[in-house]
């Protein structure tokens, strides 16, 4: 099994009924857009629109998993994917893959995924991304910067999960980042972000593997909020 199969089937085993996903490599020849999505890439550089239409052309793939024949899914005024009604997701990508999870709601409130390359943090940005409460745990750890990596892409996470609920765009320093154990996080509300309240806590799953850091935030219909 190649990584790309690997980490396709790490993600649906974790994943609750109802819910898709597709990962492709960056590298993949990627799917015409449709009109309204050319409309937002008029001005990128070749690296972003392949980024884009990749993503686009995942969230489709993992759409038709739904039974779901999607079009065009362009951006928003906020930068954010314009979803058919009644279905929530997210994308992410970095420079070896891309990935989109998507499902139906009201089952699934809301959904945040990120994949980074597993590789160190840079030194230099430590101190943007973690509270002085994670920097205190990272540096006592051998692999602190692949640490703080993780720490970073599961905030990620948590911020594209909370987004469509609050809209509210905002640091690092809103989440403090904890791993009860080697397969999942919790990242905990610094401050009261409605309807979340300071204290409030998004669960959510972080995988290692292929070179891979995957963090998976999922807010249920029982969630509360």
């Amino acid at each position: 099994m190649n990584v790309g199969a690997k980490l396709q089937s790490a993600l649906e085993a974790i994943l609750p009924a109802g819910v898709a996903v597709c990962v492709l490599p960056i590298e993949t020849v990627a799917e015409p857009l449709f009109a309204q999505e050319e409309a937002a890439m008029q001005k990128a550089v070749a690296k972003r629109r392949q980024e884009f239409a990749l993503g686009r052309m995942a969230a489709r793939r993992a759409l038709r998993q739904l039974g779901i024949v999607a079009g065009a899914l362009p951006v928003r005024a906020d930068r954010q994917a314009s979803w058919p009604a009644g279905v929530t997701g997210s994308i992410s990508h970095n420079d070896q893959w891309c990935v989109a999870v998507v499902a139906k709601q009201p089952n699934i409130v809301s959904i945040g995924v990120d994949i980074e390359v597993a590789t160190p943090l840079d030194a230099g940005l430590e101190h943007l991304v973690c509270l002085a409460s994670e920097q205190a745990k990272t540096a006592q750890d051998r692999e602190s910067g692949l640490t703080a990596k993780r720490i970073f892409s599961a905030k990620e996470a948590a911020f594209k999960c909370q987004y469509p609920l609050t809209q509210r765009m905002f640091g690092f320093e809103r989440f403090e980042v904890k791993f009860p154990n080697e397969t999942s996080f919790v990242a905990e509300f610094q401050t009261e972000t409605p309807p979340f309240k300071q204290g409030d806590l998004l669960r959510g799953h972080s995988l290692r593997m292929g070179g891979q850091f995957l963090s998976l935030v999922i807010l249920g219909e029982n969630s509360g909020y």
